[in-house]
Parts: structure tokens; C-alpha cells; sequence
């Protein structure tokens, strides 16, 4: 099933659990990557201090801006961005839209964390 035709079964009122799941996971994976490429970009723009040529004092300043997104998160991501380049394995893993680390139930004593798929 291609990634158009999963969220297309998914969109139908009739889309089955399994099918829900399907398009939310290669959804996730997707965005995962999407956000990586933005990452890089985002490091590659502030390595060559592209927005001095916007007059701004940073590139979280510039993203804030540039990207209507808060000046915290902006400068969230530049962190993470130079980040990734020192870690990559978690680069390739966010890259490919791979989940990296332990699940979250795991960290948190989530009660949900380890039943089984559809139990409540």
C-alpha cells in the first residue's frame, strides 16, 4: 500500500482500526523526516549566518520571523539542529523517520505501556 493510498482508506468514515494506525504511523514517520531536512537546513543557513543578510541579530530571530513560530521554539531548533550533526546515528534514524530511543510509556510509567493492540 503506497503512503497516498493509506491516508486516502484512512480519510473514508469506513477506515478499519488497523488502517487508522497504518496511516497514523507512516504519517508520523514522514513528519520525522520532513522535520530532519528542515533541521539540516536550518544548521546549513546558520553556519553561513544567512540571516545577517536580513538584519537580523540570529538565525533563531530570523526563524521567529521568517517562520511564524515562537522565538522559544526558533531557538529550540537551532539547538537541536547543531545537535543532530555531533549525533549520527540519531540523525540517520530521525532521517529515515525512524523513532530513536526507548518508548515513551517506557520512560514516563505510562500504565498503557505494554498492553496489547486495541486492549483497554
Amino acid at each position: 500500500m503506497t503512503i497516498a493510498s493509506a491516508a486516502a482508506t484512512a480519510y473514508s468514515p469506513d477506515a478499519s482500526i488497523d488502517e487508522l494506525d497504518r496511516a497514523i504511523v507512516t504519517l508520523a514517520a514522514r513528519i520525522n523526516a520532513a522535520t530532519y531536512d528542515l533541521l539540516v537546513l536550518i544548521r546549513r543557513f546558520d553556519e553561513r549566518a544567512g540571516w545577517l543578510g536580513w538584519g537580523f541579530d540570529s538565525c533563531a530571530e530570523w526563524l521567529h520571523y521568517r517562520c511564524d513560530i515562537s522565538l522559544s521554539a526558533a531557538r529550540e531548533k537551532v539547538r537541536v539542529a547543531h545537535a543532530l550533526k555531533t549525533l549520527p546515528s540519531i540523525g540517520r534514524a530521525f532521517a529515515e523517520g525512524r523513532r530513536q530511543g526507548p518508548r515513551s510509556g517506557a520512560r514516563s510509567g505510562d500504565p498503557v505501556e505494554g498492553r496489547s493492540r486495541g486492549g483497554r
